[in-house]
């Protein structure tokens, strides 16, 4: 397979505003993470044939046919988070933290399945691209010191995640659907004056 990418303009934007407060035993931020993401008409096109392998390698057959890639537009995501540090004891301590965010997928690509092949490939009908999603994340981790140097870790997480303006590439409707991410993990730490050691299992 030989393939050949165009120049391809690409610009893109990431912006965070936080403001935070120390309350007591409370240490907590919020903010607002904006994403923006711009490519113009990417277009890879290329060849694929079949070969044996061998010393001096043959061709298979009279099976060589080209293959193209296109996908343009913008993706855009806005989130606000929060996030808090909790000293409940000089022993334990639990961080915790949400995000909620809003993504957009505006553009276009080219079905395969519409492909005309007597006219240039991007000459062919574009499908608009117009896809929206909100996802969430979810964190809590705590730390527990049970002397001065050894403690435990404990940690749960959540995280939603959608698609990309790169899953059209293919030239084909990729029925893009969330993904719901679980993990959780839990170890052990030791500190001394001239290492750390952590062991962790995680989910």
């Amino acid at each position: 397979m030989a393939l050949a990418s165009r120049k391809t303009p690409v610009k893109s934007l990431t912006s965070l505003f936080e403001i935070g407060k120390k309350s007591g035993n409370h240490d907590w931020k919020i903010g607002v993470n904006q994403w923006m993401y711009d490519i113009d008409k990417f277009t890879t096109e290329g060849v694929i044939y079949n070969q044996t392998v061998e010393a001096n390698p043959q061709r298979v057959g009279d099976n060589i046919y080209g293959i193209a890639e296109y996908h343009n537009g913008t993706e855009n995501k806005t989130a606000l988070f929060l996030t808090d540090k909790w000293d409940i004891a000089n022993v334990l301590t639990l961080n915790l933290g949400a995000r909620f965010e809003y993504q957009s997928l505006r553009g276009d690509f080219i079905d395969n399945n519409d492909v005309i092949a007597d006219i240039p490939y991007l000459s062919n009908k574009k499908t608009d691209i117009d896809k929206d999603w909100f996802n969430k994340a979810f964190m809590l981790n705590a730390v527990y010191k049970m002397t001065r140097n050894f403690g435990l870790l404990g940690e749960a997480t959540y995280n939603e995640q959608a698609g990309h303006l790169e899953n059209y590439s293919a030239g084909n409707e990729p029925n893009l659907k969330k993904s719901k991410i679980p993990g959780a993990g839990f170890g052990v730490f030791y500190n001394h004056s001239m290492f750390s050691l952590v062991s962790k299992a995680t989910y």
